[in-house]
């Protein structure tokens, strides 16, 4: 069965518990995963969680560092 609160989009019950449980830096830096992960959380949907982890974070790496390859390249100019 898969810990709800490891899913990129986690409900609100799993994400006040996770609150409970992790302090505040953890926390912090867990809202900026679920914040940069929930676009591409229903293109990963399954059973294993770790083939999720893995293609939404290869789909984040790939679209934020094009758009932060296009963003340095037009500071550039």
């Amino acid at each position: 069965m898969l810990n709800n609160q490891a899913l990129p989009t986690p409900t609100i019950a799993d994400e006040r518990d996770r609150e409970g449980r992790h302090g505040a830096f953890r926390e912090g830096i867990d809202d900026a995963n679920d914040f940069l992960f929930t676009p591409f959380a229903s293109l990963t949907e399954g059973r294993n969680i770790w083939a999720q982890r893995i293609i939404t974070a290869v789909l984040g790496l790939l679209l934020y560092g094009l758009v932060l390859t296009i963003a340095a390249n037009y500071l550039r100019k």
